[in-house]
């Protein structure tokens, strides 16, 4: 038997799911009726002369308990009278026991007729195990099975640090079902992907979440993918149940933030390969303008097909309907006081906010956390909340100027200069070394204790952590706070200046460099030549732990820790500050390649990137990039003696292609080099038989090098590549009706019914 408690369920979901189980277990239709007009009546069945009339009233009062039960129904029993219905059905999610329904059925006698027509939690689990389909309908009623719950906390989809059921109950709760979740889930039916993509703050990972938590029931394992798509490589089986889940998978405020080496063509692979497994579904969030830039600059994304699949998912606009159940879901199972959500439900107040040109699921889910509230007026709630709604930017400005003592907030300001989430072991290295400059700078006192202290007062706020092992993992509390901090250092030259001054990672450089893209502050080349300086000083130095979160070949889920290669970085540093009107002098970039050569190992690839962008960039200083490029071709011949890295002969190979006359003298060798390495590499993948997936994206390598240095593999090529050939697929029409949601006039109703039950919310 099920054992829900309908916790999770808010007064008007409760009411709704008495109704579908009412409505299958009889085989009649209700009508509904609005809290503030009931007289008594929730549901109704008028019936015809045959079948007498049916009143059902519905009591959700989990928490308030039987006393409180008892007394509401004292209160109805005038209304029940003056109905005088043929018969009176009780429905409610307290316990029932033998001696509380023969008491409930004394005090509605004769309009009762029996005590089971009093239903209680028990009661009602029995109607929902017998009717297997309105289960499924509600969603959150499942989504709360201990079952799930466990599979949800075991998989990590909603974040590490809700470790808790009790936390993840809370913000299951406050979930709805969109019109876009049964076109998310045919999309996936039908091409095994999709990607959600939309603007800040529109609830993309809420969609996601719901999507995973579907196929976790249908027996799915979740993959979480924090990083970089060889993770999911990692995990991939074929012949198995799996759902892998890559949430802002083009970074969150740019593309040079996450594509790293061949990324976004192993992601269009990996892509590939879900759409031809029956078992394996892909589901992916992005910001709508980071996609757009995808799609636009990056070469693989734009011969990809991805449109053919049908994978792209706008979710740019709710119904009204949506809109005003995301905000009732709220406000119903917040801890604002009584007289707050009375002054939203009242006289339609809530269409101010649910008709807002601005309406954001993030800026609901801020006003109505209690700890966000308490500076507010009370009889204001309203007009504040629709005030930030015109001006989001201003919830968290008023908090970080207002709220957070000093060095909360410079610990905010140097979160801002780092990779997310990261280890609070270099999050405090950075912080001390920016507090005690700003110390000895501002003439401020520091405390010992300053850190752990910050890092408390900022928990739930602006920040977030969580625990594995012995590590505590630190990051912003969603991305609102993110976009304001940015906001916020543009406006303020002193604090990026007293942030490049005190960076000790070079990650932080361009992550200061990435929020500043195309900001008036960087046409200074005194500010550029500084972040040059420095990036040469700390190029060499400890770096940052960056983070992703994955599962052992055990199958155990931990953090773990990764650093992108030294020519990643510098690429990166290159492609930023050509985005700039002001370039740094040739001679801070020559530099800085000059301390690159004391690593040992080379990433042919990647380094001949770098210097493609260098020729770029500094186009006017020819030939002092060209003395760099010939010392650079010499480091990656040589290395090619002992590589067996594809990316190697790749990058040489490029270099070779656009600067014959630099690598004449070698071109013999290393094309003797090349072609004795392919075959070799050819034949071991020929006789082990790797998946398929690793084959094609190994051949489509092979095929390069191939062409570059005019070796004649052809054929070989094409006879393993037919192996993987891409399956056509339909590009048929899907459904994409939203079910059970009112249309018309009904709209307006069915919301003011709704809100109605926040003036007499007993839960």
């Amino acid at each position: 038997m099920h054992t829900y408690d309908f916790a999770t369920l808010s007064d008007y979901d409760f009411e709704i799911l008495v109704a579908d189980l009412i409505q299958a277990e009889y085989g009649f239709t209700l009508e509904h009726f609005s809290k503030g007009r009931d007289s008594g009546i929730d549901l109704r069945y008028a019936g015809v002369e045959t079948d007498p009339e049916i009143i059902i009233q519905c009591k959700h009062y989990l928490r308030s308990g039987k006393n409180l039960l008892l007394t509401s129904i004292r209160g109805e029993v005038p209304k029940v009278q003056a109905l005088s219905p043929k018969r009176y059905i009780l429905a409610t999610s307290v316990s029932m026991t033998p001696v509380l329904k023969d008491r409930i059925k004394s005090m509605l006698d004769p309009h009762c007729a029996s005590t089971g027509d009093i239903l209680g939690t028990e009661d009602l689990n029995n109607l929902v195990g017998k009717h297997p389909v309105v289960e499924k309908k509600h969603f959150k009623l499942w989504l709360s099975s201990v079952e799930v719950l466990q599979k949800i906390l075991h998989a990590g989809i909603i974040g590490e640090s809700l470790s808790e059921v009790g936390r993840l109950n809370e913000r299951i709760s406050k979930y709805v079902i969109c019109g876009l979740f049964p076109r998310a889930i045919d999309i996936l039916k039908v091409s095994n992907v999709c990607i959600v993509s939309g603007p800040p703050g529109v609830g993309k990972t809420t969609l996601a979440e719901i999507v995973l938590s579907h196929y976790l029931r249908e027996g799915y394992e979740c993959i979480k993918i924090p990083r970089d798509i060889l993770e999911a490589r990692q995990h991939f089986v074929a012949s198995s149940k799996q759902i892998f889940y890559y949430d802002d998978f083009l970074g969150k405020t740019n593309l040079l933030e996450t594509m790293g080496k061949n990324e976004d063509d192993r992601i269009v692979r990996f892509i590939h390969d879900v759409q031809r497994s029956p078992n394996t579904k892909f589901i992916l969030t992005t910001r709508e303008y980071i996609l757009q830039q995808a799609q636009n600059n990056l070469e693989a994304f734009q011969h990809s097909n991805l449109a053919l699949y049908k994978v792209i998912l706008e979710i740019g606009s709710y119904s009204k309907f949506e809109r005003a159940r995301i905000l009732y879901n709220h406000i119903f199972f917040s801890a604002l006081p009584s007289e707050i959500k009375t002054q939203v439900a009242r006289q339609g107040n809530y269409s101010k906010i649910i008709d807002h040109r601005n309406y954001s699921p993030r800026i609901i889910e801020y006003m109505t956390e209690i700890g966000n509230l308490s500076d507010f007026d009370r009889e204001h709630y309203l007009d504040i909340f629709v005030g930030n709604l015109e001006n989001p930017e201003k919830i968290w400005r008023t908090a970080f100027h207002k709220h957070l003592n000093y060095g909360a907030r410079e610990l905010v300001l140097v979160l801002a200069s780092l990779a997310q989430p990261i280890n609070s072991g270099d999050l405090k290295v950075a912080y001390l070394e920016f507090a005690q400059f700003r110390s000895r700078k501002y003439n401020h006192e520091r405390s010992p204790y300053d850190f752990k202290e910050s890092l408390k007062e900022l928990e739930g706020t602006f920040l977030k952590t969580s625990k594995t092992h012995d590590d505590l993992i630190v990051s912003y509390h969603n991305p609102s706070v993110d976009d304001f901090i940015d906001a916020l250092l543009k406006e303020n030259i002193e604090d990026i200046s007293d942030l490049i001054e005190t960076s000790v990672y070079v990650d932080q450089l361009l992550k200061i460099l990435e929020i500043f893209t195309k900001v008036e502050v960087f046409s200074s080349i005194d500010i550029l030549n500084r972040i040059f300086e420095r990036f040469r000083l700390l190029l060499l130095r400890k770096r940052v732990n960056i983070i992703q979160y994955a599962r052992t070949s055990s199958g155990q889920e931990r953090w773990t820790y990764h650093n992108p290669s030294i020519e990643f970085l510098i690429l990166r540093l290159i492609r930023l500050v050509g985005k700039e009107e002001a370039i740094p002098s040739v001679s801070m970039f020559i530099e800085i390649m000059n301390e690159y050569q004391k690593i040992q190992k080379t990433n042919g690839l990647i380094l001949n990137m770098v210097i493609s962008e260098a020729e770029t960039v500094w186009s006017g200083n020819s030939d002092q990039i060209k003395v760099i490029s010939e010392t650079l071709f010499e480091r990656m011949a040589t290395s090619l003696t002992s590589s067996r890295d594809l990316d190697d002969y790749l990058g040489i190979g490029f270099f070779i292609e656009k600067h014959p006359e630099i690598a004449r003298s070698r071109i013999q060798d290393i094309k003797k080099n090349a072609e004795i390495f392919l075959n070799n590499e050819l034949e071991t993948i020929i006789s082990d038989g790797p998946p398929l997936a690793e084959v094609e994206e190994q051949l489509d390598k092979f095929a390069s090098i191939s062409e570059r240095f005019e070796l004649d593999l052809e054929v070989e090529i094409d006879r393993a590549r037919e192996a993987t050939k891409e399956p056509d697929f339909d590009d048929d029409d899907i459904d994409f009706d939203r079910d059970g949601e009112p249309s018309g006039e009904t709209v307006d109703e069915e919301i003011e019914r709704m809100f109605s039950s926040l003036e007499d919310t007993k839960i």
